[in-house]
């Protein structure tokens, strides 16, 4: 998972920059998110999630091809990949739980929690000279997850433990 931001071409400095930026960030948002929900949990959500993330992601795409002209490569060219969009997903989540509390973006400007997940998508699409379709999907969908509950869909936690058990057991025994 985590070499995944490694797949895309590296075409200079700069893609360099944004794979080191991608894991990086994965490394401390998705940790949380591990902590947060527990391995079986976390496992289920990121099938879940990498599912909508992509699902919205085709969705955009679809619907920017047919309101495009046949001419204009908007979006044509898009790809969905990396660990982008679980980042974004989990800063989504972490920004509606404190909508009010101060951040910086890139290290720049200071704006809200609740803008942070659209300051960060809008700062990357500047920084990559186009929109960046996949964070904008990915930044859907985390809304999306948060407002229909998405995270009870996954087992309880005593559930999730107990299966962990089970498969711990078995394993030690192998």
């Amino acid at each position: 998972l985590l070499t995944s931001s490694l797949y895309r071409p590296c075409t200079g400095l700069a893609d360099v920059l944004m794979a080191g930026a991608e894991l990086s960030m994965a490394a401390s948002h998705l940790s949380v998110r591990e902590q947060e929900l527990g391995s079986l949990r976390f496992l289920l959500w990121t099938m879940l999630t990498n599912c909508g993330a992509n699902a919205c992601f085709l969705l955009l795409m679809e619907v920017l091809r047919s309101t495009s002209d046949s001419k204009s490569s908007c979006g044509r060219f898009s790809r969905n990949q990396g660990l982008w969009p679980l980042i974004l997903v989990c800063i989504t989540l972490r920004s509606l739980r404190g909508p009010d509390t101060p951040t910086t973006v890139l290290g720049m400007v200071e704006v809200r929690q609740r803008w942070y997940p659209v300051s960060l998508v809008a700062g990357l699409s500047l920084l990559g000279g186009s929109v960046q379709w996949d964070s904008c999907a990915a930044l859907a969908f985390g809304y999306a997850h948060e407002a229909l509950r998405l995270q009870e869909f996954l087992p309880s936690i005593t559930k999730a433990r107990g299966i962990e058990r089970i498969f711990g057991r078995l394993l030690s025994r192998g």
